[in-house]
């Protein structure tokens, strides 16, 4: 009886390690669908290193299950025609909502896009009062409109940890247990990430072989915010607090208000170089409210050449914050199966 129930359990061990590899192999090949475009089972078979039987095996569950469109077949050089593969880009809708804190009111910026990214539509809600109603009115409203959105990306502008929002320039969301109240009402999945974060996840998309990117954001009335990809992964910290640059103790909250209308580019400079002692990026994206251009620093007075990042000054900041709320919802779907 002991062997048996032994055989039974390294049976059962053998079937999950099955599954995983399984998994692991969709995994692959669906992530060079959305790292390319039209694709051959040739193309596929040469990224992967998979043989052509299990290549076909995967495409046809993904035909079947419509991620994935047969084109037709690719002209002909003489040889058998090479049929043409194509992510459906309406498999499923992603939905980025962008939550801002403006003058006198609160700001709801909501763009449905496909699964390349590109924008069907856009709409903007603006609440001064009942904000928390108002986002889950608004996210209901796109849904109800466009059935075919499964993941919501949002960005604050402060801090999400578990998906309890606990630090935000928007008053009314702090202590707000967002994901869970998006999940339970529309069904949603949902990703909640800080506006720095996600604009760095979008600045990464261009820097993609440097193993420490950092992005620095300093608006015209608040503390400046930082986000980092190290090895490829955004890094948070413990409590998702890492990249609060404003809380460097060189200089206090009330000189900080000082500096930061007398001498914007002096401040940056300090909290940029304070980032390099700590973080050691390989390249800095920059961006201000408060200034057109990269100012002409030298970094060389305050840190060896050799560690001195590469800068590179970013003028549309929701631009990036779009963008690396699109890369993801779009990461995970590639390792995730739905």
């Amino acid at each position: 009886m002991v062997n048996f129930c032994h055989w039974l359990m390294k049976v059962g061990t053998i079937v999950a390690r099955g599954k995983d590899i399984k998994q692991e192999n969709r995994v692959k090949v669906r992530k060079c669908f959305y790292d390319g475009d039209i694709l051959t089972k040739n193309m596929i078979i040469g990224e992967t290193g998979f043989s052509n039987g299990a290549v076909t095996n995967i495409l046809k569950e993904f035909i079947d299950e419509g991620e994935i469109l047969l084109l037709g077949e690719a002209e002909s050089t003489g040889g058998r025609k090479s049929k043409q593969y194509n992510l459906n880009r309406d498999h499923i809708h992603l939905l980025n909502v962008i939550i801002k804190r403006a003058t006198t009111t609160n700001e709801i910026a909501l763009t449905i896009v496909d699964l390349k990214g590109k924008p069907i539509e856009s709409r903007t809600y603006y609440a001064p009062v009942s904000l928390r109603e108002k986002i889950m009115g608004s996210i209901g409203e796109a849904v109800k409109q466009d059935p075919l959105i499964k993941i919501v990306s949002i960005s604050i502008p402060g801090v999400a940890h578990r998906g309890v929002i606990t630090i935000c320039d928007c008053e009314p969301l702090i202590h707000w247990p967002i994901e869970e109240a998006i999940r339970r009402s529309l069904h949603l999945e949902v990703r909640v990430e800080n506006d720095v974060n996600a604009a760095c996840v979008g600045f990464y998309q261009g820097h993609q072989d440097s193993l420490a990117v950092a992005f620095l954001y300093q608006p015209m009335v608040k503390y400046v915010g930082c986000g980092m990809v190290l090895n490829h992964r955004l890094f948070k910290g413990a409590n998702s607090f890492a990249g609060e640059l404003s809380y460097l103790p060189f200089v206090d909250p009330s000189n900080q208000d000082k500096l930061l209308e007398a001498d914007p580019q002096g401040l940056l400079k300090t909290q940029l170089v304070s980032l390099c002692c700590v973080v050691n990026p390989d390249v800095v994206g920059v961006c201000s409210d408060n200034f057109e251009c990269l100012p002409d620093w030298d970094l060389q007075e305050c840190l060896p050449k050799t560690h001195v990042p590469k800068l590179v000054w970013v003028g549309d900041f929701y631009g990036l914050v779009s963008r690396g709320l699109y890369a993801t919802a779009r990461d995970y779907l590639v390792y995730n199966e739905n």
